[in-house]
């Protein structure tokens, strides 16, 4: 069985995805994770975790949270550890 997509119904999948990244919880994770960014160490992991979320969702754009755990996993150890470091630091 041969299945044909045009670019128009990627692209209209593309822009529902997009929607849905938006209104779920991505962004917030998201913005955990570059506040852990700061941390030198932890950059590598949010930069290949994000990679991996973006090139999974343009090769097959159909948001669903569980292929993005582990990105949020990886987010909040990176806020996590920032915030563990920052208290050694003022104690």
């Amino acid at each position: 069985m041969t299945i044909q997509f045009s670019s128009h119904d990627y692209l209209s999948a593309f822009r529902s995805g997009i929607t849905l990244a938006a209104n779920s919880f991505f962004i917030p994770f998201l913005l955990l994770g570059l506040v852990g960014v700061i941390e030198k160490q932890l950059r590598a992991l949010c930069a290949v975790m994000l990679a991996d979320v973006i090139l999974h969702f343009v090769v097959l754009p159909n948001w669903q949270e569980g292929w993005v755990a582990l990105f949020y996993l990886a987010c909040g150890i990176c806020a996590a550890t920032l915030v563990k470091d920052q208290e050694r630091t003022t104690v």
